[in-house]
């Protein structure tokens, strides 16, 4: 697993619970930030479970109680997984879109969907009635294609959301129909629960390790272009455009998993996890390419 990775020296250990941490985002709410994220064993993400902590100043964190706790059969909340969750708060309701797998009767593969839950305070949440919300569509990715070859053909996961205007736009992981090519799709939405796939901003072909293919999408605007932050082959690739619904020619720039770049009261961060906990450095996003560096 890509927990192995020993983050580079500008990272700082700043939160350590006991099990792995995977996949993550944070949020803030008035003084305090807010982390969400999977936890990992050595079999891989634990069965249904995001875990929560709060920090007011990113380097000091309290663990809180985890959220979204297995349903019975037949909601598609029992389903195992509850991966990659990402936060975003709007008209004064906060969203946290997860993935879950399942394997439906007569195919040879899981399948990935995204759904949502919404709370009001960051820790009663309630998932959508409605969940899941979202798949990939069937003219570009395999998902639907019960006997594909591919590898992983289901894949839907890893979510990151922005807001664009009026309405929002949805970053994930999926397979292509090209053999061996892997991509961060789009879709669009206006209430954040009905979306309209658009098809990949970037695609890429699989490496020999892992992880194999894309992971763990983060779109940033910064100095009037879009980057694009994503996770492949034990690093953290970047590439910048002057749309958010294309990017191409990305670079290698650190060697972290699963990274997210966000900004606090006008300075960059970038997060890593490694040892089984949270490490944090800060990006110079006016470089280029950005440059990592440590936390005072």
């Amino acid at each position: 697993m890509p927990m192995a990775i020993t983050a580079t020296p500008p990272f700082r250990d700043v939160y350590t619970p006991g099990p792995n941490i995977n996949d993550h985002s944070f949020i803030r709410a008035g003084d305090t930030w807010h982390l969400f994220h999977i936890w990992l064993d050595a079999k891989g993400p634990l069965d249904n479970v995001i875990g929560h902590a709060t920090s007011k100043d990113l380097i000091t964190w309290q663990r809180q109680p985890d959220i979204l706790p297995k349903a019975p059969k037949p909601s598609w909340e029992w389903h195992p997984g509850a991966n990659a969750p990402y936060c975003i708060e709007f008209a004064g309701t906060y969203y946290l879109f997860y993935s879950r797998y399942d394997w439906p009767e007569g195919r040879r593969h899981q399948r990935q969907h995204i759904g949502v839950a919404t709370s009001p305070d960051l820790f009663n949440w309630t998932p959508c009635p409605d969940n899941p919300v979202f798949h990939p569509a069937p003219w570009w990715s395999p998902w639907e294609d019960a006997d594909s070859n591919q590898f992983r053909p289901g894949c839907c996961r890893d979510p990151h959301v922005i807001r664009l205007g009026d309405q929002f736009v949805l970053y994930y992981v999926a397979l292509t129909h090209k053999p061996r090519v892997c991509a961060i799709g789009h879709a669009v939405s206006h209430d954040l629960l009905h979306w309209e796939d658009r098809g990949p901003v970037l695609e890429m072909g699989l490496f020999e390790r892992e992880p194999i293919m894309c992971e763990s999408p983060d779109v940033v605007f910064q100095g009037g272009r879009w980057h694009l932050f994503y996770t492949q082959d034990l690093s953290t690739w970047h590439a910048v455009a002057d749309t958010p619904f294309e990017f191409s020619k990305p670079a290698r720039l650190v060697s972290t998993h699963a990274s997210e770049v966000f900004e606090w009261d006008g300075r960059w961060y970038m997060s890593h996890c490694c040892h089984g906990g949270l490490s944090l450095a800060r990006i110079d996003m006016s470089a280029n390419p950005p440059r990592v560096f440590g936390i005072e």
